[in-house]
């Protein structure tokens, strides 16, 4: 597969709409192709904030206030009724877009200033996939030290709070301008830790979360010396 058939479907490969045997092609082509990777990760960033923002209208239309103003439109005199029920369901869909604009604003632009945990837990969640992409590997912190350093160049301080028998790979991703290394363990549930960047840890510091649920994952951030750490995994069913 030549990297311009890969980024053709690379939006239906983030959405989950290719069938298997694509989905393995162009799997196969992204474990040794990195700009395609990083097509990938910009898809599902898009896809994640699309997501976020229409919260708000799927939110209106579960209450009923969206179907409400429609179902009001049926009960109009026949004559009436077309025109009626158009004007209603533009202003509910022209509303619910607006909604769901505002909120995407307000969430990514008008984040106050002390909310940064939610931030990075919002990141974190965006950028989680990354899990299926890391290179497999094994061994302690001093091998995580070492990997880092060979493949990216870039000095890490591995957590001790893990179970360094379950590390099963790592990947270099990023926040903006800076580096983000991502290690996966394989234990009893699957989880991804984000090493966070240096410039997070005045903001965080005293802002360390245990067992944040946030859109179907768990999230724990906690301090280490003068590092930060995210650790993120599904949420299990009924919890």
């Amino acid at each position: 597969m030549t990297c311009e058939e890969c980024r053709n479907n690379i939006a239906s490969y983030a959405s989950g709409d290719l069938p298997p045997a694509s989905r393995e092609e162009i799997g196969r082509h992204l474990e040794t192709c990195e700009e395609c990777r990083r097509e990938l990760d910009e898809e599902r960033a898009l896809l994640r904030g699309a997501h976020n923002a229409s919260i708000p209208f799927r939110e209106a239309v579960r209450r009923g206030e969206v179907r409400g103003e429609l179902v009001a439109a049926e009960r109009e005199p026949k004559a009436r009724r077309v025109r009626f029920t158009r004007r209603r369901r533009w202003q509910a869909i022209i509303g619910g877009s607006l909604a769901a604009v505002a909120a995407f604003v307000a969430l990514v632009i008008l984040r106050p200033h002390g909310s940064e945990i939610d931030s990075v837990s919002d990141w974190a969640v965006a950028h989680y996939p990354l899990i299926d992409q890391t290179h497999r590997m094994g061994g302690g912190s001093d091998a995580v030290r070492e990997w880092f350093r060979t493949h990216h160049g870039v000095a890490v301080t591995p957590p001790q709070e893990v179970d360094y028998a379950s590390l099963s790979g790592c990947k270099m991703t990023d926040m903006g301008e800076d580096p983000v290394p991502l290690l996966r363990f394989d234990g009893n549930d699957t989880y991804a830790v984000f090493i966070l960047p240096p410039r997070f840890g005045a903001a965080l510091r005293g802002e360390g979360v245990r067992g944040m649920h946030r859109d179907g994952y768990v999230i724990d951030v906690w301090s280490e010396g003068p590092c930060e750490y995210l650790r993120i995994t599904r949420a299990k069913s009924g919890s």
